[in-house]
């Protein structure tokens, strides 16, 4: 047999993991057990069984439970049949009354067993019950008189209204009922290290918790070693479990308060543990089934009346608070009036929140008002907030300096912030501040007061409870729920306000652009008017009075004249072959164009044609492999090949004949890389040559426009226009042009188009 007894040292370090859930023992006054509800058999189950039963443990564990309990077998096949939590069954062995509870906890029945008590006489009827929850006046006065009514229902020494901070988890005793002698705790608070927070899981999941005597002893659960199939759990989660035990911590800490027995009635709202009623007595008591029943049913009036309380509150709060958010938003509409700096002056927008201050961060700049931090210190909170999980979802709270220690320093205008992001890219957001607040909070014993109480740093719970004072100065006004809805509203708005404003600046900073980019193109429409006709003419006149001066004259001109005739006659060609390419570049549009489809190889085949005396001239050969027909402009895709052909016949090596070849295949490795795309939605056509080739770290230097290279043949120098129309008449074709090169071997021209354009 194992025993389950969970032997979990709880330490400063852990305190806060204690597997509660899984005591491995149980209290003294009942009895457990675990039953696989597919054979029936005992899986686990407590050491006082053997008292119970007259069995030892080793004839209990692996026995079926009907033969157990063979006078009980009709209710048991009931229970083990049933799929949720009974009880209020009351069954007799050995002339004793027990009640038995049962639910089931992963895969298993657990079955609970204890003494029938004698219903107290103090009862409370439904109809009475809901007058009770139902009467008219504050939470407070509510809470009153609940814990009246569950002091004479219950029996208890002390009853309490026990409510959480929602953000600290700390608590607060709101309303109290005690017997006389005992020391009041009405209004102190205590930490939330008090109710750890697997603690509050468990009070959300069993709503009612009963610790019977905190002077005996627990019982240890047994179980037989499993088989290996994993198929029941050794240890056994009694979440559920009326008897599941305390930890000794808890245990100690009750004593401490001189507590015998100690029930809870869990506060519920929203999902959320919202309080407990808290139960204490001075001595060891037992609540009958009837009153616990009554107990939980007060606990779900109660958390329902809490609930339609703050609903109702708040939505009176929101009534208030709509009327400045719609005050607002009409200013919103109003586009000749709103703007930023107006926006902070609007009273509304400190009412809606009742803050001190706010400030509106947009692109680094602060608009402010009212009490507000430094300029420095507020970036440098936008920051934090925008670095942590707040940024998206906007964040409230009290206690700025819990969150962010640098608060410390603005802690007189920013203990209390809303924080909403307006931008989840940036720093923009609205931040509302409170100033903290000197209070005095009065604690139900000192809040750090825990300590080791060895070398091993195991806890010893605090054992003064007495009032202990501290002043507070760095928590505001806690800011309520309508409070940060209403804000969030507002700050949605103002989200979408500023979109449309930023909608607007882009649309008329680009009308502005396209007014730019129009006087540009006209007035570049007038240089390329001036270059192809004004500055054509001179230039005809200077060609012609050169020749005719070269031609008549000569005779009669010096060396030097002549020389220099002839080089103003060489420059004046280049400066019509420039002019001529210019022109050509200018009227290489997209626009001015109609796509066909186009022939490639009857294209290339009429180049060779326009270019057969120079191939025969310079031995050069043309290969070509089959093209295919592609949409494109007829006229472009002419000037691209002709001037690629070109190149590589006018940087042809002297001492080889040139072989240029043409054909398709896909983009290289290196091209993909070098302009982003996928193999598989283009194609390539690759031009090849034997020419002198040029240094690969010009690779796309040579197609912008004027760029040439220091390696052009004598009396061959280009214009630097020819490699930049073929780039932009690729780029008219939705396509890219790369090239490589290696020096005295040659050149590969790569023209990539996408496949949308194949026919």
């Amino acid at each position: 047999m194992i025993d389950l007894t969970n032997k979990t040292v709880t330490t400063i370090s852990n305190c806060d993991q204690e597997p509660i859930h899984v005591p491995g023992t149980i209290q003294a006054h009942g009895y457990l057990l675990a039953i696989n509800p597919q054979d029936g058999t005992v899986t686990h189950c407590s050491r006082n069984l053997t008292r119970f039963l007259q069995l030892p443990l080793q004839e209990i564990l692996g026995r079926n439970i009907l033969h157990l309990f063979p006078q009980h077998r009709d209710v048991l096949e009931e229970r083990l049949g049933e799929k949720g939590q009974s009880s209020g069954l009351t069954l007799r062995h050995d002339d004793v009354s027990y009640h038995m509870m049962t639910h089931r906890s992963a895969g298993l029945i657990i079955l609970e067993l204890e003494p029938a008590v004698e219903d107290h006489p103090e009862t409370i009827t439904v109809p009475e019950l809901l007058s009770l929850i139902k009467t008219p006046g504050s939470l407070v006065d509510l809470c009153d008189t609940v814990a009246k009514e569950v002091r004479r229902i219950l029996g208890y020494d002390r009853v309490m209204i026990y409510r959480f901070d929602t953000e600290d988890h700390s608590g607060e005793v709101i309303a109290e009922c005690l017997a006389d002698g005992m020391e009041p705790y009405l209004g102190l608070r205590y930490p939330a290290g008090d109710i750890p927070l697997q603690a509050r899981a468990l009070y959300v999941r069993n709503t009612i918790r009963s610790i019977n005597d905190t002077g005996s002893e627990p019982v240890a659960l047994f179980t037989q070693p499993g088989d290996g199939t994993g198929t029941v759990p050794e240890q056994l989660d009694l979440s559920y479990a009326y008897l599941r035990s305390v930890s000794p911590i808890h245990i100690q800490y009750l004593r401490n308060m001189g507590v015998g027995a100690s029930f809870s009635i869990s506060l519920v709202k929203d999902g959320q543990l919202w309080g407990l009623i808290a139960c204490h007595h001075r001595t060891a008591h037992h609540p009958t089934l009837g009153q616990r029943n009554t107990a939980q049913m007060i606990g779900i009036l109660l958390s329902s009346q809490i609930e339609l309380l703050e609903r109702m509150e708040q939505s009176a709060e929101s009534l208030a608070t709509e009327k400045q958010l719609n005050a607002l938003l009409h200013f919103f509409e109003d586009e000749n009036r709103f703007g930023l700096p107006a926006l902070v002056e609007k009273p509304e927008l400190l009412r809606m929140a009742e803050a001190w201050g706010v400030a509106i961060v947009v692109m680094d700049k602060i608009y402010s008002k009212g009490l507000t931090p430094p300029s420095d210190a507020t970036l440098r909170l936008v920051e934090f907030l925008r670095q942590s999980s707040f940024s998206t979802k906007g964040f409230s709270t009290k206690n700025l300096a819990a969150h962010y220690p640098a608060a410390k320093a603005i802690e007189e205008v920013a203990s209390g912030i809303i924080y909403h992001p307006l931008d989840f890219a940036s720093k923009d957001c609205i931040v509302w501040f409170r100033p903290g607040l000197v209070q005095t909070v009065t604690w139900g014993g000192q809040p750090d007061s825990r300590q080791p109480n060895n070398s091993k740093g195991t806890l010893t719970p605090r054992s003064s409870f007495s009032a202990w004072q501290q002043t507070v100065r760095d928590v505001s006004e806690p800011w309520s729920d309508a409070q940060v809805q209403i804000t969030a509203r507002l700050a949605f708005a103002l989200r979408k306000q500023l979109r449309t404003l930023h909608i607007q600046q882009e649309s008329d900073q680009q009308r502005a652009l396209n007014e730019r980019l129009m006087a540009v193109n006209e007035e570049l429409e007038n240089i390329n008017w001036i270059s192809s006709h004004d500055l054509r003419e001179p230039l005809r006149k200077i060609q012609v009075l050169a020749s005719r001066a070269l031609s008549k004259d000569s005779h009669n001109l010096s060396e030097v004249l002549l020389d220099s005739i002839n080089r103003m006659q060489v420059s004046a060609r280049r400066m019509q072959q420039l002019l001529d390419d210019i022109s050509a570049y200018s009227n290489i549009s997209a626009k001015q164009n109609v796509h066909a489809e186009v022939d490639l190889n009857s294209l290339v085949q009429e180049i060779f044609i326009d270019k057969a005396d120079v191939f025969r001239e310079q031995q050069a050969e043309l290969k070509v492999e089959e093209l295919p027909e592609i949409v494109g402009i007829a006229f472009q895709l002419k000037q691209l090949f002709l001037n690629l052909i070109t190149n590589s016949l006018k940087f042809s090596r002297p001492d080889e004949p040139n072989l240029i070849s043409i054909q398709v295949t896909s983009p290289t490795e290196e091209a993909i890389e070098a302009f982003g795309i996928t193999a598989q939605n283009y194609f390539s056509i690759v031009l090849r040559d034997r020419g002198v080739g040029f240094d690969p770290a010009y690779s796309r230097t040579i197609f912008k426009l004027f760029q040439r290279l220091n390696n052009e043949p004598d009396g061959k120098n280009g214009t630097g226009v020819g490699l930049a129309i073929c780039k932009k008449v690729m780029h008219n074709h939705e396509g890219l042009i790369w090239a490589e090169s290696t020096l005295g071997v040659g050149s590969a021209f790569y023209l990539i188009f996408p496949n949308s354009r194949l026919l």
